[in-house]
């Protein structure tokens, strides 16, 4: 699991390390010392081109071709951004050191296979939109084969993780202190190459809480316990799911599908009337009761350990009744309510507006559900997806798994998921999802747990569907299977 961290954070701490009297100039060196190190190390070409911005990013630049130049590789400098005022340390390392600079056009008459070129031109203050100059720059030095980044590439916002077309495409990025989280995500991650953290002996994690936590179902798969050989079905929960409305009663089976993938005990879909039938062709271990009258269902849904409601649910007296039974019975008894699809657009509905809410809650939206709970466009979600996970979980005091690319975690701490695949893109997958968080926290894992691991198998097994087929085909039945397999 990687942490990640907002540029800011970075800057914060590096003023807490002045503040306690290490000399910026020095931290600079080290900084430049551990780049050139590991380039030393790691590549075999003699032969660098050092893109040199004005600020700081800049200073790491000179110092680190000085170190090369010292070692006896061959080390040229090209100033960008000239009529830019210089930062303080940048000055200060032109005098310390001699700069060899070229001229742009001089670029093409190097050797692309036997130079390596290196960007310190901007680093993380750097933004999306940039200058005709290094557009220009960046397009010659991308036909380069090699190319390291320092810090963050040029034309990569570290925050947002937005990138210019004309970005900088590093093969690898070595950057300091702490991965920055705009580094992680899409399109930003495309233009990194492979990362490579160089923490100079300094320990950002002891000052700073981070921003998120990137992680991968290798981080989280053991988070479920072997099953001892005296086992029974009573063991591993009782679930109710509240799901299925009129001509949407295909989504109840689906979640309830979801539960049973992941080893759920005793799962019970309360649906309409009409589900009951196909429900039970589709799965015989489940056990389903149908009524167009929501309190039939009172009974059941206080009896049940883990309550999903939500999936197939429209804007109707039936979806509406069974969400408030569902949140008054979590109220009453202390049970965890997992939140889902149509009942999180009822949600934003004036009678639920101003009701309290359970203290066990998940909310699974998707951008548009996500929008409509936070009263913005589906597109200000997607423009910083981290921020409104968070203000998700503030709002509704609640556990949140904002789904789409790259689904992020808001509970306790923030977290990506770096597993998924376009074939998830499906009728049906977040219904799965769903009936999968309840089914692990019916295995006795913690919500949090039980969320990292949900999200991070269906994310695997969609990965594995794409990586075998394609990104097109993926049918409900289908990922059920691979859900099984990989939770196992």
């Amino acid at each position: 699991m990687k942490k990640l961290y907002f540029p800011s954070q970075i800057y914060d701490f590096e003023k807490s390390l002045f503040a306690s009297g290490i000399d910026e100039l020095g931290l600079m060196k080290d900084a430049a010392n551990a780049a050139a190190q590991w380039i030393i190390s790691n590549l075999k070409q003699e032969s660098f081109i050092i893109l040199v911005g004005p600020g700081n990013n800049g200073g790491d630049g000179i110092y680190i071709g000085k170190y090369l130049i010292d070692h006896g590789y061959k080390v040229y400098f090209l100033r960008v951004l000239k009529e830019k005022t210089k930062s303080n340390l940048t000055i200060a390392a032109e005098k310390d050191t001699k700069n060899h600079l070229i001229a742009l056009v001089d670029l093409d008459d190097f050797n692309k296979q036997e130079t390596v070129i290196v960007d310190a031109m901007l680093g993380i203050g750097g933004r999306e939109t940039i200058s005709n100059e290094i557009k220009l720059v960046n397009k010659i030095a991308n036909t380069f084969e090699h190319k390291i980044a320092i810090d963050a590439p040029t034309g990569l916002n570290a925050l947002s993780g937005k990138a210019s077309e004309e970005t900088f495409l590093a093969t690898n990025t070595l950057t300091f202190f702490g991965y920055k989280i705009g580094q992680i995500l899409d399109p930003g991650k495309n233009f990194t190459g492979k990362m490579e953290l160089l923490k100079l002996n300094k320990n950002i994690d002891e000052e700073m809480t981070e921003a998120a936590n990137l992680f991968s179902f290798e981080d989280v798969k053991d988070l479920l316990p072997k099953r001892k050989l005296d086992s029974h079905k009573g063991m591993f929960g009782k679930m109710a799911i509240l799901a299925g409305d009129a001509g949407y009663e295909g989504a109840g089976i689906l979640a309830s599908a979801g539960a049973l993938s992941v080893g759920a005990g005793l799962v019970r879909l309360l649906s309409q009337e009409s589900a009951v039938i196909p429900a039970l062709s589709y799965l015989p271990e489940l056990m389903v009761s149908g009524s167009d009258n929501p309190q039939d269902f009172k009974d059941d849904i206080k009896s049940a350990e883990v309550i999903v409601c939500g999936p197939g649910f429209k804007d109707s007296y039936w979806s509406e009744q069974l969400l408030y039974m569902a949140i008054e019975s979590a109220k009453e008894n202390n049970q965890t309510l997992i939140i889902d699809a149509g009942a999180l657009r009822l949600l934003c509905n004036k009678p639920f507006q101003d009701t309290d809410l359970p203290s066990k809650l998940i909310l699974t939206p998707h951008p548009g559900e996500a929008a409509a709970l936070l009263n913005l466009s589906t597109e200000e979600i997607q423009e910083n997806r981290l921020s409104a996970s968070t203000n998700l979980a503030t709002k509704f005091k609640a556990s949140i798994v904002l789904k789409g690319h790259q689904t992020v975690i808001s509970s306790n701490a923030n977290y990506i998921c770096n597993e998924g695949s376009p074939a998830l893109s499906i009728p049906g997958s977040g219904d799965i999802l769903a009936g999968i968080i309840a089914g692990l926290i019916g295995n006795k894992l913690d919500s949090l747990s039980a969320i990292k691991l949900g999200v991070a198998v269906h994310g695997r097994s969609g990965t594995e569907y794409s990586k075998n087929f394609g990104d097109r085909g993926l049918d409900a039945k289908t990922l059920i299977g691979l859900i099984k397999k990989n939770i196992n």
